[in-house]
């Protein structure tokens, strides 16, 4: 299968936003074409007019127009200077039309004003450039905006902080859409040092936290538990491991906070063949809704109720 992958473009958006998922998935549709296997991407760039002048003057001739594509399988917005693009009702008209459709909607930097602006953010967790943080926030205060993270995935919906983050995110996204394989040899083709763990605007925190949040479909709830028991198992034995806390809101979201020691530690856990499998089995038939977050030790968010770590039904 190939997905279409269509990236916003428009004056003044940040070089780097727009051309770093252009060259992930570029790349790794090449990677995956020389292993002789079928083109996992088709990119294209599409604005309200045939060429955009990005900041530091690099002009860009555009693949499509707004009225000539009206599918896409992934939408990418990038960010820049976006308060024209904020309000120009035919590129957020487009973007609602095809967003609904969508697998997935991404943005880079400050592109995630766009898609507030559009109302296709409306509520979720998402992320921006640390220095724009407090502006999303404060005008957008029904997003619950993460702050010191390289990227955030909120199931449809995925956003990164700046420029160098959106390329993270684009190889996160190769490895949910395709393979682990294809994105980290995505990687490597681009001599890219892929950072999967988040980092703020200075030195990385220790211990580094990830938060997994979840809401489960009906009556998954059994199976749902013996697959977290075993997680729970599992990540208990991994070098790193420091702790691990449950909650359960009285509206039913679930969250998991796992700490480890590092970096190293938490990239080791993300990678492991049993996490990533069960992560995928969530996604395809556990979860109505989830969200991830990989930050320092000095994530702090409010929960419900502590309980007790899963056990297994069996």
């Amino acid at each position: 299968m190939t997905r279409i992958v269509a990236i916003l473009a428009f004056d003044e958006m940040e070089a780097l936003d727009f051309a770093g998922p252009f060259e992930v998935f570029t790349t790794a549709t090449r990677v995956a074409e020389r292993w002789g296997e079928d083109a996992p991407f088709e990119v294209l760039s599409i604005a309200g007019s045939e060429r955009v002048r990005a900041r530091a003057g690099l002009n860009v001739v555009v693949d499509r127009s707004f009225v000539d594509l009206n599918y896409a399988d992934v939408v990418v917005v990038p960010g820049g200077v976006t308060s024209d693009v904020e309000r120009d009702q035919s590129a957020l008209d487009w973007l609602v039309s095809v967003g609904e459709g969508a697998e997935l909607v991404a943005s880079v930097c400050t592109g995630a004003f766009v898609l507030a602006a559009a109302g296709v953010a409306t509520t979720e967790a998402v992320t921006t450039h640390w220095e724009d943080a407090d502006d999303l926030a404060t005008r957008y205060p029904r997003l619950d905006v993460r702050r010191s993270v390289r990227w955030v995935d909120a199931g449809r919906l995925v956003t990164s902080a700046g420029i160098s983050a959106g390329i993270d995110m684009s190889l996160h996204l190769v490895e949910r859409l395709t393979s682990r394989v294809l994105a980290e040899a995505t990687a490597r083709q681009m001599d890219y040092d892929w950072r999967e763990v988040a980092k703020g605007p200075g030195p990385t925190a220790s211990p580094v936290v990830t938060v997994f949040r979840s809401r489960l479909r009906p009556g998954v709830e059994r199976a749902y538990g013996d697959v977290a028991a075993e997680m729970s198992r599992l990540v208990r034995t991994m070098p790193g491991f420091v702790d691990e806390k449950f909650y359960l809101s009285p509206d039913g979201e679930r969250v998991t906070i796992v700490r480890f020691t590092d970096a190293d530690a938490q990239r080791a856990w993300s990678r492991h063949e049993s996490h990533r499998a069960a992560q995928e089995r969530g996604r395809r038939e556990f979860y109505s809704w989830y969200d991830i977050s990989v930050g320092g030790a000095d994530y702090a968010r409010v929960f419900g109720v502590a309980v007790e770590p899963p056990q297994s039904s069996a």
